[in-house]
């Protein structure tokens, strides 16, 4: 304690309640009640001991060998790996080399936590008065920018306390006014490998897809076969929407006023889209009209970079960027035109112009994945797809929120939610999770940056996405089956013929259809095994899988081995495996493939 009355600044009635103290915790516990910005931390060593002892200043590396004990979160004890006995004998060695006049000099204690912020500037730093001859001192190596005010006490042979002070520096950066406009880098190839993240306003607009996704999901239910054709149709104009818009943002967007303004009226366009998606192929007038919108901001936007490449210094940045000018306007003029044909009659021809030009501009993109004046390696799009994922997966969840919302309203005071529904929603909670799991474990967005394989990477995630949308559906589609079971004999699910009918009344068109129980099923296993298929063509595509990454091998065959379990289960009806068995086949399934997963 009278070591630590000088640096801790210890007032007589403080060491009097310090001495009753006897757990470290509890002098810890004092300095956070003191407001003593202090880390304590105990180490313990045998070899430390040794060093200690030297009174000369030896060619050893004294500070290096501390930093082998210290280096550690506060209240951790540490047992270094033992020295061997070459290193024991070059020690001793090397400890009588140095002028015996030395003995007297003890160096300066300059270890830090790691959890102490390094000081901004370097300053030289006053000695620290030595109370006695416990305290171990090391001398600084000003290169580090180290507190050199940490304290050393020997408690015993074996172990040793560190009294650290922790410094809390405010960093004030100024603040600068948004610009007004900055004017775009037409060549991304001296960008390549930096460091990006996606913005908050690449953000909102995700928000926005979320809920244009949720919409059109909840209106639009895949019931029968001749819905999923409607389906996937809308989803491939969805979805590429979405990655036009980030294919620019995240090489281009510098956050500047004027993008800002961009993303307004895009999202404008959106709004207007996801409107209209429920009806988007009965009237698709107002459909056409927000996809012009939003197509227009990506047109003038690279029109603003091609005009910038006009100048002197970026004759290479021309071609592909006139490419993409070229290919957005063919695109709005295919798109205008399918305005003349919005009748019902006509929506083949609709289709054709709308996917002509969707397939035009993804060929242009394919084209020039290779020039690195527009080179992906210079933009944070493996972020952008691993977040979109992350919001299809959430849209999922949140049938089920609605399921358990469904169930407790239709239950009372004098009754409980049926338990196996209620488990059947869980089941599927872990069912999504593991489909997470198998994304995210081995997930890295600089391998767009990496790899010529960037845009197979990329556009996998089309089928994916959409798959796992559908598999969302079908796995709803399941649990309200279960639900009906239990209050009803009929083989028919009630629920989804009351929405079935209330869509149908809104359109003015009348009678039912019965979802068949047969599609139920092949929908829920079939779009379960395509989303293991396409994980694992992701898989190969995103990591290495020769040499010594056979465990890659050994996830990716597992993976497809679990797809083709999923298509032959693909087989069965209610009759031999009720719904909540076959989710909890499938949880089951799934927790064995996430075993292996971890197997890389």
């Amino acid at each position: 304690l009278e070591e630590l009355r000088e640096p801790l600044e210890l007032t007589e009635g403080e060491v009097a309640t310090l001495k009753e103290y006897d757990e470290m915790d509890q002098f810890i516990d004092f300095l956070e009640k003191t407001k003593r910005n202090f880390s304590v931390k105990i180490h313990k060593t045998v070899d430390l001991k040794k060093i200690k002892h030297d009174n000369s200043r030896s060619s050893l590396d004294l500070r290096d060998k501390v930093h082998d004990f210290i280096h550690h979160d506060a209240r951790s004890i540490e047992t270094p790996t033992e020295s061997t006995a070459d290193e024991t004998k070059s020690a001793k060695e090397n400890k009588f080399a140095q002028p015996q006049q030395e003995e007297a000099a003890q160096p300066e204690i300059t270890t830090s936590s790691p959890t102490t912020p390094l000081p901004t500037a370097a300053k030289p730093a006053a000695p620290v008065k030595q109370v006695s001859t416990n305290h171990l001192m090391v001398p600084e190596e000003k290169e580090q920018k180290e507190d050199p005010n940490d304290i050393f006490i020997e408690l015993n042979d074996n172990v040793y306390l560190q009294i650290q002070y922790i410094k809390l520096s405010i960093e004030h950066k100024p603040k600068q006014r948004r610009a007004l406009f900055l004017v775009p880098d037409p060549d991304l190839s001296d960008e390549i490998g930096e460091e990006s993240s996606a913005t908050w306003v690449e953000l909102l607009g995700d928000v926005f897809y979320v809920g244009w996704l949720s919409n059109f999901t909840h209106a639009t239910e895949i019931e029968s076969p001749d819905l999923i054709g409607k389906y996937v149709a809308w989803f491939v104009v969805m979805w590429w929407t979405w990655c036009s818009s980030a294919l620019y943002s995240s090489r281009y967007d510098s956050g500047d006023v004027v993008h800002h303004i961009y993303k307004i009226i895009e999202l404008c366009g959106l709004i207007i889209m996801a409107g209209s998606s429920p009806t988007y192929d009965t009237s698709p007038r107002w459909f056409i009209i927000g996809y012009i919108i939003m197509k227009s901001v990506i047109l003038v936007q690279y029109s603003v970079i091609f005009s910038v490449s006009l100048g002197t210094h970026f004759k290479s940045s021309r071609r592909p960027l006139g490419a993409y000018v070229a290919a957005s306007t063919v695109s709005i003029i295919m798109w205008s035109i399918s305005l003349l044909y919005v009748s019902e009659g006509d929506m083949a021809k609709r289709y054709v112009l709308w996917y002509l030009s969707i397939g035009l501009e993804l060929l242009v993109h394919l084209f020039l994945q290779t020039n690195s004046r527009v080179s992906l390696a210079a933009s944070h799009l493996g972020e952008r797809f691993g977040l979109f994922t992350l919001i299809i997966l959430g849209e999922n969840c949140m049938g089920f929120i609605s399921k358990v919302a469904e169930i407790v309203a239709a239950s009372d005071a004098n009754t409980n939610p049926d338990p196996s529904v209620m488990a059947a929603i869980m089941f599927s909670v872990a069912i999504i999770f593991c489909y997470f799991f198998m994304y995210f474990d081995d997930f890295s967005g600089e391998f767009v940056e990496k790899t010529k394989m960037s845009s197979l990477w990329m556009y996998l995630h089309f089928p994916l996405h959409l798959v796992q949308v559908a598999f969302g559906i079908a796995l709803t589609n399941v649990i309200d089956a279960l639900s009906q079971s239990k209050s009803s004999t009929t083989t028919v699910v009630a629920e989804h013929i009351v929405r079935l009918v209330a869509a149908e009344e809104e359109s003015h068109e009348s009678g039912t259809e019965e979802i068949s129980q047969v599609f139920i099923v092949r929908f829920f296993w079939v779009t379960a095994g395509l989303i293991l298929i396409f994980n694992a063509l992701i898989k190969l595509v995103n990591t290495p899988v020769k040499g010594a990454h056979r465990r890659s091998h050994i996830i990716c065959a597992s993976r497809i081995l679990n797809a083709i379990i999923f298509f032959a289960l693909s087989a069965t009806t209610f009759d031999n495996l009720g719904p909540l068995s076959m989710i909890a086949v499938m949880m089951s399934c799934l927790f064995f493939q996430s075993a292996v997963d971890l197997l890389d």
